[in-house]
């Protein structure tokens, strides 16, 4: 449930295979043999250190050799101190793999991602060619359009996480069947992230247009409505 996509270049794992997790979580041994969890595309599993303990996983994308290597990475701030139950970890790492298994990461939302640094590097040197120019009339002119243009775009861009954050989710209850455990390990989320609240509503309301995950309130209604 990391608020970011990574994408790691040659990096190395704190702690790498399920045997470290089912070493803290032996319950879910069953579950990491049984021929559903097997069925499962890119199912491998790390361990590491986050510098942010409001995330508890991360979909990581390894480059290494010109081949890519799909992983979910828990961190290990929970994992190490038992601060979630098997089940909440189980529903954690199955939202993950659900990120892992979606086509759209690829076909839309890192395309998306590209396009806003194309964009804003483009922005910046079609307002820098007036400073060049010293065509000030323009500039500020300039400047609006660009700002507007890059609104836009990140509005769209944000707008297609949460849709692949949905996405997850769905997985998640998909393969685990288990939204008590979604709605629980949401609502320790919602509280990790109290302190970051604006105190006037309307700039919560702001900033949940550009977020790229929805509010944990609107993920545990929409799997609520699941049948």
């Amino acid at each position: 449930m990391k608020n970011t996509l990574f994408i790691l270049l040659l990096l190395p794992f704190h702690v790498f295979g399920m045997d470290q997790v089912t070493k803290e979580y032996p319950e879910l041994t069953d579950f990491f043999e049984s021929s559903e969890f097997k069925r499962i595309p890119q199912r491998e599993i790390g361990i590491g250190d986050f510098y942010d303990n409001s995330v508890f996983a991360a979909t990581l994308f390894e480059i290494s050799n010109i081949a890519m290597t799909k992983r979910v990475l828990l961190n290990s701030h929970y994992i190490d101190r038992n601060l979630i139950t098997a089940e909440e970890l189980k529903y954690i790492i199955c939202h993950e793999l659900g990120h892992l298994n979606d086509k759209k990461i690829f076909s839309q939302l890192i395309p998306l991602s590209i396009g806003l640094g194309v964009l804003d590097i483009g922005l910046v040197l079609w307002t820098l060619n007036s400073v060049r120019k010293g065509e000030w009339n323009y500039l500020l002119k300039k400047i609006g359009i660009s700002s507007c243009l890059r609104i836009a775009y990140s509005f769209v861009l944000a707008k297609e996480a949460r849709n692949r954050e949905t996405f997850a989710d769905e997985y998640g209850i998909n393969i685990t069947k288990n939204k008590a455990a979604a709605f629980s390990i949401l609502t320790k989320r919602k509280q990790t992230h109290e302190n970051t609240k604006y105190r006037f509503n309307f700039l919560n309301k702001i900033k949940n247009l550009f977020a790229d995950h929805p509010t944990e309130d609107a993920r545990i209604a929409h799997i609520n409505s699941l049948s």
